[in-house]
């Protein structure tokens, strides 16, 4: 069974949806990564792509990290080689529903990369807060997401990044459609309640 989110949880994103939808500033757009800094994330990737869409010389583009973790005196290293200082804000470990609250400021969220195997928790999150997504197109990620919930690219691939979110912002309605089924998605199977009913239905049939 994958990870799931409770329901306090869920009314809070609504509140916070309600409260600053994507898109809401034609001025800005704010790019974000919430997790671990493991290598297996590949910000690095995100970093790469950030600087070919002109950050920080374009100052619409706005970039938010939120945590640290081992990767990070390597990425800080990349952004300043790559001039990125300007336009990232770097936030440290946050509570739990604080770090929730920044993802619902995003207007793009991304996972540049991920293990094979499992079920990230931050796309749950990020789908929860109705952010257009961009993730890698995994087998492990397909099972739990479509492609009208989220938009997957090639692993590893910057261009591939820089290309997506382009394509969000230029179609921002599509960009909210995508989050809001991805929403409905997390409703409908990923809440705690949802998950403990599938277990039982499967120990019922066992029984």
């Amino acid at each position: 069974m994958p990870n799931g989110l409770s329901s306090e949880l869920f009314e809070l994103a609504m509140g916070l949806v309600r409260a600053h939808s994507p898109f809401s500033d034609l001025r800005a757009c704010v790019i974000g990564f919430v997790g671990s800094l493991s290598r297996w994330n590949r910000v690095d990737r995100l970093f790469k792509a950030l600087r070919d869409l002109g950050v920080p010389q374009d100052s619409r583009w706005q970039v938010k990290i939120v945590e640290f973790g081992k990767e990070y005196h390597r990425l800080l290293a990349l952004a300043r080689e790559y001039a990125l200082e300007r336009g990232l804000a770097w936030l440290e470990a946050l509570p739990y529903n604080q770090a929730f609250g920044e993802i619902a400021e995003f207007d793009i969220a991304i996972l540049p990369h991920t293990l094979s195997t499992g079920a990230p928790l931050k796309l749950f999150e990020y789908a929860a807060l109705a952010r257009p997504t961009i993730a890698p197109d995994l087998p492990n990620l397909r099972a739990l997401f479509s492609e009208e919930e989220m938009c997957f690219v090639e692993p590893e691939n910057p261009q591939a990044i820089a290309k997506a979110i382009k394509n969000l912002v230029n179609d921002s309605e599509r960009a909210r459609r995508m989050g809001l089924k991805a929403q409905d998605r997390v409703v409908s199977e990923y809440t705690w309640e949802k998950i403990l009913d599938r277990v039982l239905e499967e120990v019922l049939k066992c029984g």
